[in-house]
């Protein structure tokens, strides 16, 4: 996550837990920040003391922008200290944020009015067609004209 942690964080948490809600099945799991995903390495996000509090202030502002809105009680933001196995390691943790997923025929949206679906390969921002193709499938809506 570089050298600005919080700044990457706040710019893809919504996309990862609009692209989990939109799985279209009814579930509940979690996104890990601080986790490689080509190799499943732990590597955690670098936070100061200070740093959690608005790390947890900055996802539950991004969270409250998904249309349509989602109850701030749905969500859970955990922070697990990263250990070396034998002590934890000073200022380093894996970034938790636990969300519910919902079987809807409506797709969430970014507050910047982006919707991602989740993939085998992690999230895909949905084109204006992957939208409508989306749509009609969850409506069971035969396409042919």
């Amino acid at each position: 996550m570089g050298g600005n942690p919080l700044g990457a964080i706040k710019g893809i948490v919504d996309q990862y837990v609009v692209a989990f809600m939109n799985a279209g099945i009814a579930q509940e799991d979690a996104i890990f920040l601080g986790i490689r995903d080509s190799d499943r390495s732990i590597v955690g996000v670098q936070l100061q003391p200070q740093d959690c509090d608005e790390l947890r202030r900055i996802v539950t502002e991004r969270l409250h922008q998904i249309v349509p809105p989602i109850a701030p009680t749905s969500y859970r933001i955990e922070l697990h200290p990263v250990s070396n196995g034998f002590a934890p390691i000073d200022d380093l943790f894996v970034v938790e944020v636990r969300v519910p997923s919902v079987r809807r025929t409506l797709l969430f949206a970014t507050g910047g009015q982006e919707v991602y679906v989740k993939t085998d390969a992690g999230k895909r921002k949905l084109s204006a067609i992957e939208l409508q193709q989306e749509l009609i499938q969850r409506l069971g809506i035969d396409p042919v004209l």
